[in-house]
């Protein structure tokens, strides 16, 4: 998990240093709208449930920054932060394998929706671009962090999620300072699950490890600085 956030740390220092403009005016500043699908599986031997597999739809908005949205060209830098909202499915989840003081724990944990912010820093290069707009691929790095609400006051799931893929972005200009970004990516992700019970004879912390295959949908709405235009 630390390597992961040390790799993001020197992908956003190295795109800033390749993608910045050098002036503030050329930066766009706007919100977005996220919708994705995970296709997962939690792994433990520890765990009383054992190795479970999920599928998940994500759904976020929050404010997003381009280093460039319009210029000509060849990198941009581009950061989305906000809130996700996170709506997970266990398939085929083991209660009647549970000891029958743990099954109603149990199904409020399978049945619990996360709620959380995430950190996305993709780097793109272009395709194809000119006046009114842009194409362009690149790497992509994502964070994200995930409280779920539980019916149990005695029991806390958090999860931490952490990877990288790829993404595909076009920026259509709507005129000398609004852009509408459609972007999507795959990324691969790592998942770490705490989950804490104290109560009905348990008192106990256990963490749970996994992955995730993660495809997403973003929607962007940018206002662009005077220096961000194609010349």
């Amino acid at each position: 998990m630390l390597r992961i956030i040390r790799i993001w740390a020197v992908f956003s220092i190295l795109a800033l240093g390749l993608a910045n403009p050098g002036e503030s005016s050329a930066i766009g500043i706007g919100g977005y709208f996220e919708f994705g699908s995970a296709d997962g599986e939690l792994d433990s031997s520890n765990s009383a449930f054992g190795d479970l597999d999920y599928d998940a739809d994500r759904y976020g908005f929050g404010v997003a920054f381009d280093t460039n949205l319009a210029q000509n060209r060849l990198f941009n830098y581009r950061v989305t932060l906000g809130y996700q909202r996170t709506d997970r499915n266990f398939n085929d989840f083991p209660f009647n394998a549970l000891p029958p003081t743990l099954v109603s724990f149990a199904e409020d944990y399978a049945d619990a929706n996360g709620n959380g912010v995430v950190l996305n820093n993709a780097f793109g290069f272009r395709i194809w671009s000119g006046r009114h707009h842009r194409l362009w691929v690149g790497p992509s790095l994502r964070v994200g962090v995930d409280v779920y609400d539980t019916n149990i006051n005695d029991l806390d799931v958090v999860d931490v999620t952490a990877g990288g893929g790829a993404m595909v972005g076009l920026n259509v200009h709507a005129g000398p300072h609004l852009t509408l970004g459609l972007s999507g990516g795959y990324q691969y992700l790592y998942v770490g699950e705490v989950f804490s019970l104290d109560g009905r004879g348990y008192d106990q912390t256990e963490t749970v490890d996994g992955h995730e295959h993660l495809a997403t949908v973003h929607i962007t709405i940018f206002f662009r600085g005077t220096g961000d235009r194609f010349r």
